[in-house]
């Protein structure tokens, strides 16, 4: 498998003029803001949806100014979502750091992310780039419509994995999907093959957040800086998980559900439901749908030209689907 250095190689140095970029976009006379800043660079993500963004946009010519406000659209309105959740989920780390809120308060957390919106909003709107900021709205839509979706099914004892396709389409997959829509629409792409690059990204949105999710039951800690079975924890009935149920007595699976629910899982409970789940097969199902997605995504790219772009992006479908962290 690739690493993702050496898939982002045909955009390296559009990735150095997209960080120098953002510099410039963030600058801010507020000393807070500088310290958070400068704080958050320190654990910087894996920046994949400013790739999505830039080998779309690649596939149909040179990289231009509009490229790297796409790019910087999605990654602040993403990182400001994450901001936003561990202040809903009352997050102590990120990425095996202390969170924004527990570093300085939950009210510094919720503007901070705001700042963020506002900078992508405004980035749009001076380049005069519309149709960025309609796209994007739908994304921010669709990404809270699933987050609310998943809480309420945490109060409720719901096995349907149909919801949990809906959930994830919606947190998830929305937002890479509009990555490499809004890549295209940079590179001057038609409208149907617009539609189809939304289509693989929705793919492989989907295909990222299943393997995320397996990571949950089966990653290292060391690698993904998450504590195993954290969805457990927080209610939140995942497919390796829902897989799993249907494979026991309704009585067995009762039981771990009023677990999960409604008494609350101590460390046993956990390491209990994790063997579970990977004895009932629920992390081979799992996997195996996360690669049907991608084989799905990776078959979407069969239309357009070959391409280093292509063949990048091709191999970031491969890497989401089997990354260990």
């Amino acid at each position: 498998m690739a690493k993702l250095e050496e898939i982002s190689k045909p955009i390296q140095k559009n990735l150095d003029e997209f960080a120098e970029y953002m510099d410039t976009l963030l600058e801010s006379e507020v000393e807070l803001v500088d310290k958070i800043l400068k704080y958050l660079s320190t654990s910087k993500g894996k920046q994949i949806r400013p790739i999505l963004v830039m080998l779309t946009s690649l596939m149909f010519g040179e990289i231009k100014q509009n490229t790297y406000v796409a790019a910087a659209m999605l990654e602040l309105f993403h990182n400001a979502t994450l901001i936003h959740d561990d202040v809903v989920d009352e997050a102590t780390q990120r990425r095996g750091k202390p969170t924004v809120n527990n570093i300085w308060s939950n009210q510094t957390a919720v503007l901070f992310g705001d700042f963020f919106l506002a900078k992508g909003m405004i980035a749009a709107i001076e380049a005069e780039e519309f149709e960025f900021l309609k796209a994007t709205s739908h994304a921010i839509k669709m990404m809270s419509e699933g987050e609310l979706l998943q809480i309420q099914k945490t109060n409720e004892i719901d096995r349907d994995e149909e919801t949990y396709f809906r959930v994830i389409r919606g947190k998830t997959a929305s937002l890479i999907s509009t990555c490499c829509k809004l890549g295209a629409l940079a590179g001057g792409a038609s409208k149907e093959e617009i539609a189809a690059l939304y289509d693989f990204g929705d793919k492989l949105g989907m295909a990222f957040q299943i393997k995320d999710d397996i990571l949950d039951y089966v990653g290292n800690p060391d690698l993904t800086g998450k504590i195993l079975g954290n969805d457990l924890v927080e209610k939140k009935l995942t497919l390796p998980l829902l897989y799993a149920l249907r494979q026991t007595s309704e009585d067995i699976a009762n039981d771990y559900l009023h677990k999960i629910k409604e008494v609350g899982l101590s460390q046993e409970d956990i390491n209990e439901i994790i063997n579970f789940v990977i004895d009932k097969g629920g992390i081979d199902y799992a996997q195996k749908v996360a690669e049907d997605f991608t084989n799905d995504a990776i078959y979407i790219l069969k239309r357009f030209p070959d391409s280093d772009a292509k063949t990048s992006l091709i191999e970031i479908a491969n890497f989401f689907v089997q990354r260990d962290k």
